[in-house]
């Protein structure tokens, strides 16, 4: 609300003397004009999907423990609960592919921050 907030009015005034429908403004102007705090928030929530841990545990019960299952809570699963002897190598390896997703979606949120913000990266 606050980038809204601090946007130009002209801008949508000449382009509405341009001819630029609702979509056109909203395309070339306040989108753009959004860009980087998308980014922001996308960044920030990237770290909370990545670790979905309390809520679903909470969440879980018997009826819903195999839909409701995340990643995280599969692990903990599998190295607690899963009988007599755990399988820590399974889910290390487990922990691991958690890692390289995330290691995948920071190299992709990357590249979208590069193509938005002139070249800048998120680092």
């Amino acid at each position: 609300m606050a980038t809204l907030a601090g946007m130009n009015t002209e801008l949508y005034e000449a382009a509405s003397i341009d001819g630029a429908g609702r979509w056109g403004k909203m395309r070339y102007i306040t989108f753009p004009a959004l860009a980087n705090t998308i980014l922001t928030v996308f960044i920030l929530n990237l770290a909370k999907v990545m670790n979905l841990f309390e809520s679903a545990f909470v969440l879980q019960n018997d009826a819903v423990l195999d839909t409701a299952n995340v990643l995280e809570t599969y692990i903990y699963y599998q190295s607690f609960n899963s009988g007599a002897i755990p399988n820590y190598g399974y889910t290390t390896a487990v922990g691991l592919f958690k890692s390289l997703v995330g290691m995948v979606l920071v190299l992709v949120c990357n590249q979208w921050s590069k193509k938005v913000r002139d070249g800048r990266g998120i680092v």
